[in-house]
């Protein structure tokens, strides 16, 4: 069986030596969370903006299921995933910005919601980069 790393369907943004998909398996990201790292990540390669309003959807969403109490804040998050997050950093192309960055380690990092509140800010500065001219 042909390693499904090895082609992608569909353009090219996901390509990379440690690619999206694997750093969400080894941090054990939950579906909201792997949703929000993963348009944070293509925004610039792909549908910029778009991608950085589906980010904020799914992050709305996330909120809603912890305030609805549909989602149960982790108790523990281990250390080692600081290792694969370095490690996807470093194969990411472009690099990821300081904002993009905090996102992740937020999302990878958080016990409880209140821990994600600077996100909405963060991508509202994504956004406000995105649409300045050159």
């Amino acid at each position: 069986m042909e390693n499904p790393n090895s082609r992608q369907v569909g353009g090219n943004h996901y390509r990379a030596a440690y690619q999206h998909w694997d750093f969400v398996a080894d941090t054990w990201l939950g579906y909201f969370e792997a949703q929000i790292t993963k348009y944070i990540s293509r925004w610039r390669k792909k549908d910029g903006v778009k991608d950085l309003g589906k980010a904020l959807h799914y992050y709305e969403k996330l909120l809603s299921l912890y305030t609805e109490n549909r989602l149960r804040p982790r108790v523990e998050v281990p250390k080692t995933h600081a290792s694969y997050l370095h490690r996807y950093f470093e194969a990411a192309v472009p690099r990821p910005t300081d904002e993009e960055r905090k996102i992740f380690i937020a999302l990878v990092f958080y016990r409880n919601i209140n821990e994600l509140e600077e996100i909405p800010r963060l991508i509202a500065t994504l956004q406000a980069k995105a649409v300045q001219p050159a």
